[in-house]
């Protein structure tokens, strides 16, 4: 019997209904008189059999409590009593003094036995509602899950939600507002699944719930679920759209591996902005390559196995080179290249974000004093997470590159608009730091983050680049070409220069110029290129 079971069954038992009232009660009175008749057939009540009796006493206390431990105390010192030999083989009868202080004494043990046993089971309750339950929406948590028995049914289904911009909203709107945004996705998950069902909805961990349902409702349940949860939640008093990812697997029987494989497949669903995914053994096999790739990682940037890649930009008023964006790629001694979309996200998630940024800026560094003995000489562009430009050693690092003798007048980092910004103007200020060593920021996959107008003009960028998304098919979409021209309208308005990435055909080039877009990337020209073969493109380009 599994911890919940064993606790539970505890528990309703000393609650009990009616009928096992009844039956309880009659079974201790039966077993008292049985008692009795043994006490009389050893010998009466000289006879040790007599403190049997407690055992009764005691079982009552458990079921009934206090005053259930006083009443049948009462009632084994009168069937021991007056009427109840001291010595049954002379017939010597108890004196009024003998059982009256038996009486007396049977009482006081159920009224001490059935205060301690109400005290320890209000202490297991206690317990067990602070172990096994969330103190906030009241509902089984993660521990509840893992230790309950198997849940009995075909085709059973464990989901795991997980509100993803819990950490924002707490940042953001204060602990009270994230507070509620929880209780209320409680609410939500508790009217779709729970609808008078025990165990069903769980709080697994402080923003991420379980649910259990069963195959005969998948389909419809998933369809609720989602059609909620695409839905704003009122949050004091205002509407806010929370960010909620759903991994579902398939009930094996092992609570624990449940759990994991549906916290994989929730994971898989918000890497591909999926609003949900089922899991499969697949997920598995590359969640493990993953987790040992992200132990290559150190290895790799100790024994030099990244490298650069080089990918051009062009001028489109001119149509010489302006600059190159480099890339960070990754050769691995057994495995070969891996795509940068399987340990970049990793890295960005970590401190090893750092060293490897510092990486490459020395290396672009060092690479456009080569470049410039070649006679190329342009900017070069660097991928630059936004927390790292928060991080006051990184500006540390900048200014001890420029002591250096590195000219970083050539150097622009590209900024992510997706990155969450908190405070404006303390990223101005910093961004302003580093502008006035030379550095010129560029803001990346514009249009595809959070506060377009936001960024423009309240950060001081000195580009922006057009997403690929807003580029790809341009060449057939009036609505593509429309929302590019109005982009780049806007760029130099604000006085920005305007790059659009991810340049594939001769038609989307020539609409390019035609809308006055300053730069232009993408494989039209070239893919990303590794030194060398970057230096031969690039004298062939200039030749051509």
């Amino acid at each position: 019997m599994n911890i919940i079971s064993m606790t539970n069954s505890i528990v309703s038992w000393t609650k009990p209904n009616i009928f096992r009232r009844t039956l309880l009660i009659i079974s201790i009175i039966l077993v008292q008189l049985l008692l009795c008749l043994g006490v009389y057939s050893t010998g009466g009540t000289k006879s040790s059999c007599a403190y049997l009796m407690l055992l009764t006493v005691t079982a009552a206390s458990f079921f009934f409590g206090t005053y259930g431990g006083i009443g049948f105390g009462a009632t084994a010192g009168i069937i021991l009593g007056p009427f109840m030999p001291m010595d049954t083989v002379f017939m010597v009868m108890q004196t009024s003094y003998n059982w009256i202080f038996r009486l007396g004494f049977y009482m006081i043990f159920g009224l001490v036995s059935g205060s301690i046993i109400e005290y320890l089971l209000k202490t297991l309750e206690r317990l067990k509602t602070v172990t096994l339950y969330n103190p906030l929406t009241k509902l089984p948590n993660r521990k509840y899950f893992e230790n309950m028995g198997v849940i009995s049914g075909s085709e059973i289904y464990f989901a795991v939600l997980k509100i993803e911009d819990y950490s924002d909203a707490l940042e953001s709107f204060g602990y009270d507002f994230a507070t509620e945004l929880v209780e209320k996705v409680s609410g939500v998950l508790s009217g779709i699944f729970n609808r008078g069902k025990a165990e069903t909805v769980f709080h697994l961990e402080e923003n991420k719930f379980g649910v259990v349902f069963s195959g005969a409702d998948e389909k419809s349940k998933i369809r609720e679920c989602i059609k909620r949860i695409k839905k704003p939640v009122e949050v004091n008093n205002t509407e806010y759209l929370p960010q909620i990812f759903m991994g579902i697997a398939s009930y094996n029987g092992d609570n624990s591996q449940v759990i994991r494989a549906a916290e994989m497949a929730r994971r898989f669903a918000r890497k591909n902005l999926r609003r949900y995914h089922v899991y499969t053994p697949e997920i598995n096999i590359q969640t493990d390559e993953n987790l040992k790739l992200s132990g290559d990682i150190v290895k790799a940037l100790h024994k030099k196995e990244f490298f650069l890649a080089y990918h051009p930009k062009v001028d489109l008023s001119t149509g010489s080179l302006e600059g190159a964006e480099v890339l960070l790629r990754w050769l691995h001694p057994e495995k070969g290249l891996i795509p940068p979309g399987k340990f970049i996200p990793y890295i960005e998630k970590t401190t090893l974000i750092y060293e490897l940024t510092q990486y490459i800026l020395r290396t672009a560094l060092t690479s456009i004093n080569k470049l410039k003995q070649h006679g190329i000489n342009f900017n070069i562009s660097i991928n630059i997470p936004l927390k790292l430009i928060e991080n006051p050693g990184f500006l540390k690092f900048i200014r001890a590159l420029k002591k250096s003798g590195f000219s970083l007048d050539s150097i622009e980092f590209e900024i992510l608009e997706r990155d969450f910004v908190e405070n404006f103007e303390r990223i101005a200020s910093i961004m302003h730091s580093i502008k006035n060593m030379g550095i010129k920021f560029s803001l990346d996959d514009f249009g595809t983050g959070y506060s377009t107008i936001s960024y423009m003009q309240q950060l001081p960028f000195d580009k922006i680049k057009i997403d690929r998304m807003f580029i790809d098919g341009i060449e057939n979409s009036q609505e593509k070409r429309d929302l590019v021209l109005s982009t780049i309208e806007i760029g130099h308005l604000l006085g920005m220069e305007v790059v659009a990435e991810g340049v594939e055909t001769k038609e989307a080039l020539n609409l390019l110029k035609r809308m006055n877009c300053d730069h232009a990337q993408g494989f039209y020209f070239t893919k990303p290129l590794g030194y060398d073969e970057f230096i031969s493109w690039c004298n062939h380009y200039k030749n051509n």
